[in-house]
C-alpha cells in the first residue's frame, strides 16, 4: 500500500488543496485547518448549516491564501498568511474553546456577503495549543481547527465499493480525507492499528463518524441523500456511519505521493 492522495484544508469547512508533497508538524500537515470562520457567537461554521462553503475553493500562493467562488470565480480574495496584528479571542469549535487571532472586516465582509451571514475569518496562533480529546489522546496531542484529529485517512477501494453501489458516484473529497492510500480490499484501514510513512507514526484514534457533509456535492452544493442513506446499510455501529479511521501521530517529516505504508 502506498499514499495516493494528499489534501490540505486551509480554511475549515472550505475547499481542499491538492497536494504532491507536503509538511507534517505538531499539528497535523502544515495550514490544515489553519483558519475558520466564526459566527457573532464566535462559533465556528461548517457546510453542514451553510452548503455554500463547499463552493468557496481555496489556493496557497507564497504567502497568501487565495479564495474563489467555484460557480462565480470573479468573486475571489486574497488573504495574507502572516497572522493578524490583533488581540485574540475566545473561538468555539463543539466543546472546545481556544484562542484565535481575528482579521480585519474587509475580509470578513468578503466571506459575510458570500455566506449571507456575518462571519469573522480568525487563524491559530502558534502560542494556541488545541489539546485532543483525552479519551483518544495518546501522548497529549495537539490540532488545530479540524473536528478533533490532525490526520482522517481513507483507502481507495473503499470509495470504489461505496461507488458500486451508487446511483451516482461520489468524489473521494466529498469525504474530506487528508490521506487516501491505494488499496485493492475495502475498508482494510479497519484494521489498522499503527503504520508509518516516511518514518512518521501514526495511530488510529478511531473511525470517522459520518455526518451530512459526503452528501453535499463539490460543484453545485445540492445534497445527495443516497450516500449516507447506502453507507448505512452496511456501515452503522452504535447509530453512527462509519467511513474513514481517524489519525494521530508522533514525528514530524514529509509525506509524498507514492510513500509506502509500512505496518
Amino acid at each position: 500500500m502506498e499514499v495516493s492522495g494528499i489534501y490540505i484544508y486551509p480554511i475549515k469547512s472550505l475547499g481542499a488543496v491538492t497536494a504532491q508533497e507536503w509538511e507534517v508538524n505538531r499539528n497535523g500537515f502544515k495550514y490544515d485547518r489553519k483558519w475558520m470562520l466564526i459566527d457573532e457567537c464566535h462559533r465556528f461554521l461548517s457546510q453542514r448549516e451553510h452548503a455554500e462553503m463547499t463552493l468557496l475553493a481555496v489556493e496557497i500562493k507564497k504567502d497568501t491564501l487565495w479564495v474563489y467562488h467555484k460557480r462565480k470565480p470573479e468573486l475571489n480574495i486574497s488573504i495574507p498568511i502572516e497572522t493578524p496584528d490583533n488581540q485574540p479571542i475566545t473561538v468555539q469549535i463543539w466543546n472546545d474553546e481556544c484562542k484565535a487571532i481575528p482579521y480585519n472586516q474587509e475580509y470578513n465582509k468578503w466571506f459575510s456577503d458570500i455566506l449571507k451571514q456575518k462571519c469573522t475569518l480568525v487563524k491559530m496562533p502558534d502560542t494556541t495549543q488545541r489539546k485532543v480529546d483525552t479519551l483518544y489522546a495518546f501522548e497529549n496531542e495537539t490540532v488545530n481547527f479540524s473536528d478533533g484529529y490532525p490526520f482522517m485517512l481513507i483507502g481507495s477501494a473503499s470509495l470504489e465499493k461505496l461507488n458500486t453501489m451508487l446511483h451516482t458516484e461520489v468524489d473521494m473529497l466529498q469525504f474530506r480525507p487528508s490521506i487516501v492510500i491505494k488499496t485493492n480490499i475495502p475498508f482494510v484501514e479497519d484494521s489498522f492499528l499503527e503504520f508509518k510513512i516516511n518514518q512518521i507514526s501514526f495511530r488510529v484514534a478511531k473511525p470517522c463518524a459520518r455526518c451530512v457533509v459526503p452528501s453535499i456535492n463539490l460543484l453545485d452544493g445540492s445534497k445527495n441523500p443516497e450516500i449516507l442513506e447506502v453507507l448505512s446499510s452496511f456501515r452503522k455501529q452504535n447509530n453512527k456511519i462509519l467511513f474513514g479511521q481517524n489519525l494521530l501521530h508522533n514525528g514530524l517529516g514529509k509525506i509524498r505521493i507514492g510513500y509506502k505504508i509500512e505496518r
